[in-house]
């Protein structure tokens, strides 16, 4: 019996040891998951404010020459100031979304279709 009553106490230990290393692993898992948020809300790494606690207002008044309506509150909605944009291509930065992109695609945007998240990671340093 004094066996049994070891052994169950040697078990009752190794849980105890595994439950509170889980729990400390736990909690380092959500402290760096607010750790990466906070790094994204405060540093905007890819150029685009990522803020849930602030509202997004669209600035509707301003009106892009070479971009649709759906182009602009695509752009918008990914934190793009339209006014950055310019409302001239040259021939550089075209080609440049063209090896980006792909020449249908930039057909495709050409003629009026939104650009996609990818489409606008992939170009964003030829404008």
């Amino acid at each position: 019996m004094p066996e049994e009553k070891e052994k169950f106490s040697t078990f009752k230990k190794f849980l105890m040891t595994v439950g509170i290393i889980a729990v400390i692993f736990i909690f380092l898992v959500i402290l760096a998951a607010l750790a990466l948020v906070a790094y994204f809300v405060i540093n905007k790494p890819f150029g685009i404010e990522i803020n849930p606690l602030a509202k997004t207002e669209i600035n509707s008044e301003y009106d892009h020459p070479l971009l649709s309506t759906e182009q602009e509150k695509t752009l918008q909605s990914l934190g793009v100031n339209l006014e950055s944009i310019p409302t001239t291509i040259t021939p550089t930065q075209e080609q440049c979304a063209v090896e980006v992109l792909g020449q249908d695609r930039v057909n495709q945007i050409k003629s009026g279709s939104a650009p996609s998240v990818t489409d606008y990671f992939k170009a964003k340093n030829c404008f």
